[in-house]
């Protein structure tokens, strides 16, 4: 299992983009959170095998047609979560 943080920027904010990362998440059987953060963008903290963590990410583009993302930046995160689920905070 590998933890990654995903940093989305574009029009995420405002329009669902969270509620659909969480559809997407528990679609995929993937753990984490997902929220807003003050500078626009969105953070993603998320648990899963590597090639599924990849099709996630591959699908955040498209997956809410009300948004538009700009950028999708990902970084190794090494901190040792034990997430339950997949929540939204904030």
């Amino acid at each position: 299992m590998q933890v990654i943080k995903i940093l989305v920027e574009g029009r995420v904010q405002g329009v669902g983009f969270r509620f659909y990362t969480k559809r997407l998440a528990e679609r995929l059987s993937l753990l984490g959170t997902v929220q807003n953060l003050a500078d626009g963008r969105v953070e993603i903290i998320i648990k899963g095998e590597p090639l599924v963590l990849e099709q996630f990410i591959e699908c955040l583009p498209r997956m809410n047609p009300h948004a538009q993302v700009d950028n999708i930046e990902v970084v190794d995160f090494f901190e040792r979560s034990s997430f339950k689920d997949f929540s939204i905070l904030r």
